[in-house]
C-alpha cells in the first residue's frame, strides 16, 4: 500500500495530539446549549466512552460537571 500524504498528515496530526494530551487522559466533550447541555467523558488512547451526563446550563449545572469530572479523574487514575 502507497503512503499518501493525507495519511503522513493524519499520522503527524495524531501524534502531535498523544503528545499534548496523553494516552491515559481522561477528555471531556461538551455541547453546550441554551437550558441543557450534554457532557461525554472518554478516555483519550482508545475513545472509549466514560460517561455522559446532561446537565442545565447554569451555574448550578456547570459545578456538578466540575464535581462529577474530579470524581472520574480520581476514579480512572
Amino acid at each position: 500500500m502507497k503512503v499518501t500524504r493525507g495519511m503522513q498528515r493524519r499520522t503527524a496530526k495524531l501524534a502531535r495530539r498523544v503528545a499534548l494530551v496523553g494516552s491515559d487522559t481522561p477528555i471531556a466533550g461538551i455541547d453546550l446549549a441554551k437550558r441543557e447541555s450534554v457532557v461525554v467523558f472518554i478516555r483519550a488512547k482508545d475513545k472509549a466512552r466514560l460517561g455522559k451526563l446532561r446537565i442545565p446550563t447554569t451555574r448550578e449545572g456547570v459545578a456538578e460537571l466540575q464535581r462529577r469530572g474530579r470524581l472520574m479523574m480520581e476514579r480512572e487514575g
